[in-house]
């Protein structure tokens, strides 16, 4: 899946605006995809985690 994510850049075109960038925009998209995959797997996941 991971593999897959850079793939949002190509067809996802997020606005950009004075509440969030594209930027944050396109990775929030990626990060949902991800918890979106892990869920459908089974894969418990820490909501108050964060990695850097």
């Amino acid at each position: 899946m991971r593999k897959a994510l850079p793939a949002f850049a190509a067809d996802f075109t997020p606005m950009s605006d004075m509440r969030a960038s594209a930027t944050y925009r396109l990775t929030t998209a990626q990060n949902m995809a991800l918890r979106y995959f892990h869920d459908l797997a089974g894969t418990p996941t820490n909501l108050l985690e964060v990695r850097a």
